[in-house]
């Protein structure tokens, strides 16, 4: 992977990063986050490394979905799988990644009150 260089433009104090690294990291973790299955499989091996049919019990999930998914977090370098004799165990390759799934559901929440407050009459309860 190389490092993009750029020349720093500053918006409210922050960097707007250029369009080649958006880029990058739409194609490598946007993508890797856009479906929940994946984002639930990402939470469940944040609790404990998975073989893929442990996965697919407790998600309820075909393990034909699971195997799918896990490619893509794979490909992604998102997870890992480690092979021990006959299987291969899941795991996160970096915990930064719930920080920042963590952060995001925080972010959802507050759009959710914000909206709710709009929402509400005046006068009403």
């Amino acid at each position: 992977m190389r490092i993009l260089t750029y020349a720093n433009i500053r918006v409210l104090n922050t960097v707007i990063p250029p369009i080649e690294e958006l880029d990058l990291l739409h194609r490598e973790i946007c993508y890797a986050l856009a479906d929940p299955k994946r984002l639930q499989i990402l939470y469940l091996l944040a609790e404990q490394p998975s073989q893929v049919g442990q996965i697919a019990t407790r998600l309820e999930m075909p393990q034909s979905t699971v195997s799918r998914h896990l490619t893509i977090l794979r490909q992604r370098n998102l997870v890992v799988g480690i092979r021990s004799a006959n299987t291969i165990e899941y795991r996160l390759v970096n915990d930064q990644i719930i920080q920042a799934m963590e952060i995001m559901r925080s972010l959802l929440g507050t759009l959710v009150q914000q909206e709710a407050a709009m929402l509400k009459l005046p006068g009403g309860d």
